[in-house]
């Protein structure tokens, strides 16, 4: 598929993933819907599946092309991968408290993941000469994995009436920085900032069977930014657009708009 600055393309020698987990959890109910739930995890990920943004020369298929011992991506491609084995570990908690009709819901998730791979390097044949030949080495490094976030909330209030048959909530959701997408290059991956989006949705039921709803995602506009944490060269020179930070450099932002769903439920049973 084409997109505007990259294309995205398959991978038929994507392997399945799979998870060795560990969860402890305890709940807590006391009475009605109040209820407070807490636990801790741990995940053994092997061929985690990654989002990673290759450059015109990198390895899209192990296919010799054209006297290469690969094909290359040719253009700057979005590809689906597996990485090394991964460990994710964290705690969570979450909270429902009602006050006759009205509640809260609450909810924080931690997660540390870490995963170690090669990635390729750029420096020179003396660091101290600038002027010595480039050549590419391969040096270890240790990240978070693709798209795992470390910090999770969300913070929501409730209305419920099941003499009427009202059900209202309006909620918000905190995602903290994550990769985007991740590279096969040191230190050149693409960093999502921390977002927060808001939910509301409102329901009516007619009978034992049927029930109207309104839901509306994203009613503010969330903006997401992603970026690269480079220094900033063209930071104040106008040479790219957007830039507003002189130690990020800002290559994707982006308006997400609202989502209405209207609709009717029918339990046929």
């Amino acid at each position: 598929m084409q997109y505007e600055d990259y294309q995205e393309a398959g991978n038929p020698f994507l392997r399945r993933s799979h998870a060795d987990n560990l969860d402890l959890r305890y709940e807590l109910y006391s009475g009605g819907l109040n209820m407070i739930q807490a636990g801790v995890f741990y995940k053994r990920i092997a061929d985690p599946y990654e989002r990673t943004l290759l450059n015109a020369g990198d390895e899209l298929y192990p296919i010799p092309y054209q006297g290469l011992s690969y094909t290359p991506a040719g253009v700057l491609t979005s590809q689906m991968r597996n990485a090394p084995t991964a460990n994710a570990c964290g705690l969570e908690i979450s909270a429902v408290r009602y006050f006759g009709r009205f509640g809260i819901q609450a909810g924080y998730t931690y997660t540390y993941s870490n995963i170690n791979l090669p990635d390729k390097f750029i420096t020179r044949e003396d660091p101290a000469n600038p002027s010595s030949n480039l050549f590419i080495i391969t040096r270890n490094e240790s990240r978070p994995l693709q798209g795992q976030s470390p910090h999770l909330a969300n913070l929501g209030l409730l209305y419920a009436d099941n003499l009427s048959g009202w059900n209202t909530s309006l909620s918000c959701t905190y995602t903290g920085k994550r990769i985007y997408s991740a590279s096969g290059w040191y230190g050149l991956d693409y960093w999502q900032r921390g977002y927060t989006l808001m939910d509301a949705s409102i329901e009516k039921k007619l009978n034992k069977k049927m029930k109207v709803f309104l839901k509306v995602t994203n009613p503010l506009n969330t903006t997401i930014d992603v970026d690269l944490h480079k220094s900033n060269p063209s930071f104040g020179q106008g040479l790219i657009p957007g830039q507003r930070r002189s130690d990020l450099i800002t290559v994707l932002r982006q308006t997400e708009l609202p989502v209405y769903y209207v609709g009717l439920h029918w339990n046929l049973l």
